[in-house]
């Protein structure tokens, strides 16, 4: 127990914190996919890659090369490099569905969805990216 802290304010704390998803997934992959099922991503301890194959890919993304639109795939690696890709991400199980506001751990990464679109952050290196479907932001 805290001291000079009363018992019912550290349970008000506990049960008002925002939590955090860990991540159950014991394999070197996870999947997931936004709340709204536009984008759906990967994710590696080295890299974090996300798809958007509807609409003709990501339309802040170079054109593809088989001339069907923009590129599809936008991936950041965790020490900041970030490429654009045609093709999908594949598949995987267990998939997730982000829920918009809460926090997720995945793989070494933070990954926060909102309804505006979701941020991937490599805590270790600060580096990562934003996903929306009209655009994508590497940082």
């Amino acid at each position: 127990m805290l001291r000079g802290v009363p018992p019912i304010a550290v349970a008000l704390a506990v049960l008002t914190a925002p939590s955090a998803v860990a991540d159950p997934n014991q394999s070197d992959l996870q999947y997931m996919r936004t709340a709204a099922g536009d984008v759906r991503c990967v994710v590696s301890a080295e890299h974090v890659g996300c798809e958007r194959t509807s609409a003709g890919g990501f339309p802040s993304a170079p054109k593809s090369q088989s001339g069907s639109g923009n590129q599809t795939i936008a991936s950041v690696e965790k020490n900041g490099a970030f490429h654009w890709g045609d093709g999908t991400i594949g598949g995987g199980s267990p998939e997730v569905t982000l829920i918009n506001g809460r926090t997720y751990n995945f793989k070494g990464w933070t990954v926060l969805p909102s309804v505006d679109g979701t941020r991937f952050t490599n805590p270790a290196s600060g580096h990562g990216m934003f996903v929306a479907i009209d655009r994508v932001e590497p940082f």
